[in-house]
């Protein structure tokens, strides 16, 4: 007969209780599957800043010496007299800009612990700002041109081609994906190099490291129409947009991409000053690397100490090594007298260095390689990893010649008093906020130097 052993009562599983009265536990700790490591540009923002305002950025530098000395015959007449030499250096500042969008009910009901155990503003907000840093840690990879990738080849259905970013260093000998820094829902501005033919599409699919598909919306029809090869793919701010100020074409500071180049550089800064009245001149047209010079100030022979230090092996992949890694750091220290205090490279060519290591491995407490230890150095050096490094170089970097040029942090835009603003005719509100920065460096020939052409 039945008794208490088959008995129902209250279960765990499939009971009334189970099922209707008892709740699930929220945890308040979000997971974050994202990769939010911004080492690179933590330490540039670490270091002191100076405040600045106005239209452009100028200063002088110090470049030619007075040749009216030398040894001479006492009887012979006194040298012509030289002069110091002096030059003027200038930039103009970027914006960056983030705007975030709440309606109202989720604004009122997310601000009950009862309704949410995420607050939607507070998550909007912090997010926003992190995902802020994240763009400015990418940029400060880059070279100024805004540039994420380059098309290659137009398919069908929406597909595209993406190839590496020419603009940066010995770029066919650089193993990088091109769609590293482009993810499903971002908007792309395609526009040719010279700024013309500018349209905007939406990353609906990264299928793998060359392949997007791309849409006017994300969820709309797949449509390529309007991209062509040869495009640059730089990041659009508004849906649709067929203008360039809409975008990242020519509008970001340069980075180290930008900082170690032996050429000008297409970071919108204009034509080098003409004369001693013109401060500079904005300019996101199709004026050639050449022209556009670096700081204001051409960069070529005659100019040689506004040209990086670069050690390549002629387009030709080379294995990293002790020898190679000396002979940058000597580089660095013999063309402008560089304090080297940091190596940087990605993942990837930081291994590649210590797998040359390994067969010279001192077995002791320490655990020190040649080379190196557990945090890896080189000779004192500290050697950085960052996962948004290009591939196949390695970076030895002078800290003291790098320069953040601010008008103000990073503000919510707020004059009224009030961060949050009510969208016209809607039960919605919207918070803006703004960056205007840009990065310079001292002396572009005493920032270090950069070995390219590695096998990574």
């Amino acid at each position: 007969m039945p008794g208490i052993d088959d008995a129902v009562g209250v279960q765990w599983r499939n009971g009334g209780f189970h099922d209707h009265i008892l709740t699930d536990f929220y945890e308040e700790t979000l997971v974050d599957a994202r990769n939010n490591v911004t080492a690179w540009y933590d330490m540039v923002a670490a270091e002191d800043k100076d405040i600045v305002g106005g239209k452009f950025v100028v200063w002088p530098v110090h470049e030619g010496r007075n040749e009216g000395v030398g040894y001479m015959d006492a009887r012979g007449n006194l040298p012509d007299p030289g002069s110091q030499g002096f030059d003027t250096f200038v930039t103009h500042l970027k914006d960056f800009y983030g705007r975030i969008k709440i309606d109202g009910k989720t604004f009122r009901s997310a601000s009950h612990n009862a309704a949410s155990y995420l607050d939607a503003v507070d998550t909007e907000m912090q997010g926003a700002l992190i995902d802020a840093k994240i763009d400015w840690q990418r940029a400060a990879f880059n070279d100024g041109s805004g540039r994420l990738a380059e098309v290659t080849v137009v398919g069908a259905g929406g597909a595209l081609t993406l190839g590496l970013h020419t603009g940066i260093t010995n770029s066919t000998t650089c193993d990088n994906d091109p769609t590293q820094w482009i993810e499903a829902r971002m908007r792309v501005m395609f526009v040719t190099s010279a700024g013309a033919s500018p349209v905007t599409k939406v990353i609906q699919q990264v299928v793998d490291g060359t392949q997007v598909v791309v849409g006017d919306t994300f969820a709309g029809a797949a449509d390529n129409t309007g991209v062509v090869v040869g495009d640059w793919a730089v990041r659009g701010t508004r849906e649709g947009t067929t203008d360039t100020r809409d975008s990242g074409y020519r509008n970001e500071p340069p980075g180290l991409e930008g900082f170690f180049k032996a050429t000008g550089i297409f970071d919108g800064n204009g034509l080098p000053p003409a004369g001693a009245t013109q401060t500079g001149s904005y300019d996101n047209t199709g004026v050639s690397a050449a022209a556009a010079g670096f700081q204001g100030i051409l960069a070529t022979a005659a100019f040689p100490w506004n040209q990086a230090v670069i050690n390549d092996n002629g387009g030709t992949p080379r294995d990293n090594s002790e020898a190679l890694m000396q002979a940058l750091v000597s580089d660095a220290e013999k063309q402008n007298n560089s304090n080297i205090d940091m190596i940087l490279s990605s993942y990837e060519s930081y291994d590649q260095y210590v797998a040359n290591l390994v067969i010279f491995k001192r077995f002791n407490d320490t655990g020190t390689l040649v080379g190196g230890h557990k945090v890896l150095d080189f000779n004192g050096v500290p050697w950085y990893k960052d996962k948004d490094e290009y591939r196949n170089r390695v970076r030895a970097l002078d800290l003291s010649q790098f320069r953040r040029k601010e008008v103000a942090p990073l503000n919510w835009l707020n004059q009224d008093g009030s961060i949050w603003s009510r969208v016209t005719d809607k039960d919605a509100w919207e918070a803006a906020f703004n960056l205007t920065h840009t990065c310079t460096v001292k002396l572009r020939q005493r920032i270090g130097a950069t070995l390219v052409d590695l096998n990574a």
